[in-house]
């Protein structure tokens, strides 16, 4: 299953998807409402996340808090977001990234293994402890004006 809307710079996906040879194996969802979401994320084998760039990569979160395990891209924001708790691949490497797929489809204990990090590695992050940065920024930036 594929989940979201097409925005910008698509055109690759949906030509592959046109052209796929097992086209009636691949479901595109659209955008996914949040009250779904959790439920189809924790339904999921894996999340499947290459992106080439994310400014932090809320979807690799939700994830973990679904207790999915993940493959992620080896770029941007992604490695410091899942620590350990991911398989990192080269996003612009297919065959790594099936190969990710591959040890996480046949490996049990590694879906375990990616799981039980990823439940240590999403205590690192909530909206709280994102909020009390932004302050001690204010703070910091108005005592430096003064």
């Amino acid at each position: 299953m594929i989940g979201g809307r097409f925005a910008w710079q698509t055109r690759e996906v949906q030509d592959a998807y046109k052209a796929a040879k097992f086209k009636n194996d691949i479901i595109i969802l659209g955008f996914v409402p949040d009250q779904v979401l959790p439920k189809l994320t924790g339904a999921a084998l894996a999340l499947t996340y290459v992106s080439l760039f994310e400014g932090f990569g809320v979807p690799l979160l939700e994830a973990m808090h679904c207790d999915v395990p993940i493959i992620t891209s080896n770029v941007s924001s992604m490695p410091e977001v899942v620590g350990d708790a991911a398989l990192l691949v080269n996003p612009l490497d297919i065959f790594e990234i099936c190969k990710a797929m591959q040890f996480i489809y046949e490996d049990t204990a590694l879906r375990q293994e990616l799981i039980a990090k990823g439940r240590v590695q999403r205590k690192k992050f909530s909206w709280d402890k994102a909020a009390e940065i932004v302050w001690e920024n204010i703070i910091k930036i108005n005592k430096k004006e003064q």
